[in-house]
C-alpha cells in the first residue's frame, strides 16, 4: 500500500493532534513533513544533527540506504518551535530529539512506538490511510509541485532509482 498524500487542511488537524499527545510528536511531523526523511531516520536523530539541520547544513545518516542525505535543512518556523522544545525540555546536544520517556532522553524511541501514536492521532481526526510514511509522500510531491526536478526529488529523498520517486509522485 502507497502511502497517501496528506492535504493541507488534514495536517493542521494531525499537527494538533499530535502536539495534544506530547509536541515531541507535532516536532517529529514537522520534521517529516519539511525534510521528507523515514520516520525511523527521524527517530534517530540527535539535538546535535538537528541544530546542524537548522542552520543548514545537515546530514543525516538513513538507515534503509545505510548512506548520508547531505545538505538536510529545517525551514525556520519549525527551527524556532524545536528550538523552544530542546529549551523546555532541557535536552543536550547528544540526547534524541523524539525521546520515548523524560528520564531517558538519551533512548529514542521505535518505529512501532510512533505507528501507535500516529494511529491514535489519526482516528482522533478521523482520517483514514494515513501513515507517518505520508509525510515522505507528501514532501516529494510538494517539492515536484512546487518545481522541483524529478532528479533533485530523488536526491533529496535519497532514492537510488528514479523509478522509486516516480512512484511517490503518482497521484491516488
Amino acid at each position: 500500500m502507497i502511502a497517501r498524500y496528506i492535504e493541507p487542511h488534514e495536517r493542521d488537524q494531525l499537527r494538533t493532534a499530535l502536539n495534544l499527545i506530547h509536541p515531541r510528536w507535532a516536532i517529529m511531523f514537522d520534521i517529516g513533513l519539511h525534510t521528507g526523511l523515514r520516520v525511523s531516520d527521524i527517530c534517530g536523530l540527535r539535538v546535535l544533527q538537528f541544530e546542524h539541520m537548522c542552520n543548514g547544513i545537515g546530514r543525516v545518516y538513513t538507515k534503509k540506504t545505510r548512506r548520508w542525505l547531505e545538505d538536510v535543512s529545517i525551514p525556520r518556523d519549525v527551527s524556532k518551535n524545536a528550538r523552544e522544545f530542546i529549551h523546555r525540555e532541557m535536552l543536550c546536544k547528544g540526547d534524541k530529539l523524539i525521546y520515548s520517556h523524560r528520564a531517558r532522553k538519551w533512548a529514542g524511541v521505535t518505529r512501532q512506538h510512533v505507528e501507535r501514536i500516529w494511529r491514535a492521532a489519526t482516528a482522533f481526526c478521523g482520517l483514514s490511510s494515513v501513515t507517518p510514511h505520508s509525510l515522505r509522500r507528501t514532501y516529494a510531491i510538494d517539492r515536484y509541485r512546487a518545481g522541483t526536478s524529478l532528479q533533485e526529488v530523488q536526491r533529496l529523498l535519497g532514492h537510488d532509482r528514479l523509478s522509486t520517486t516516480a512512484i511517490y509522485l503518482l497521484e491516488r
